[in-house]
């Protein structure tokens, strides 16, 4: 179950509430959860190591994109929820969804539709081909791909034809990409957040939790 932001009125404040809080989280989720995550920033970091919550790195995967050529381009299309068939495409997806990884991936229907229908409204692709919705944000040299949403999780060569087409040199994957099948990809540390994780939680090698998580 996601808990997405607490926010205490002034007068409340620096009274303990939230320790309180987590205590009672706490009580709950050691008898119905396997482990706890959260990210939070620089400024919060104190509070969640006094509560014996640990840190750990995350890694984004990038690679160097092959420019292809036209006759190797992939027909898709951009979503408009206001769309009839597009909302139901991407309800029947989320519902239906393979996790993207074997290693760190989730499935919460509601949590993905309210992806959609905020963060994602503006970036959410899909091809009909392969039945696939992708999630993708451009910068200025870089093309971020935040989630890959099908019944059966494409590899690299499937989707590389549309990738390829934004024109940047190197495509980052906001997810761990075991079940890709791309190779040798390089990583780089997540610096805008912080991962915290309860001892409960071991997972070996470097990894990062899927943005489409980060509501």
């Amino acid at each position: 179950m996601p808990l997405l932001t607490v926010g205490t009125l002034p007068e409340y404040r620096l009274k303990g509430i939230q320790k309180e809080i987590w205590k009672r989280v706490q009580a709950w989720t050691n008898k119905t959860c396997d482990f706890v995550f959260l990210f939070t920033d620089d400024s919060a970091t104190g509070f969640y190591d006094r509560l014996g919550l640990r840190q750990e790195p995350e890694y984004i995967e990038t690679i160097t994109c092959q420019r292809l050529s036209i006759r190797d381009k992939q027909r898709y299309r951009k979503l408009n929820l206001e769309r009839v068939d597009d909302y139901e495409t991407i309800t029947r997806l989320s519902k239906e969804r393979e996790m993207v990884s074997d290693r760190i991936g989730f499935k919460n229907t509601n949590l993905l539709m309210f992806m959609f229908l905020y963060e994602y409204h503006d970036n959410s692709f899909y091809i009909e081909d392969i039945d696939t919705v992708i999630i993708v944000k451009e910068t200025e040299t870089r093309l971020l791909v935040h989630d890959i949403v099908s019944e059966k999780t494409p590899c690299f060569s499937d989707i590389e034809p549309f990738l390829s087409q934004f024109g940047k040199e190197e495509i980052s994957f906001l997810f761990c990409t075991d079940r890709l099948g791309i190779e040798k990809p390089y990583r780089t540390k997540v610096a805008e957040s912080i991962l915290y994780v309860s001892n409960d939680f071991q997972l070996a090698g470097e990894y990062i939790f899927p943005y489409s998580i980060r509501a």
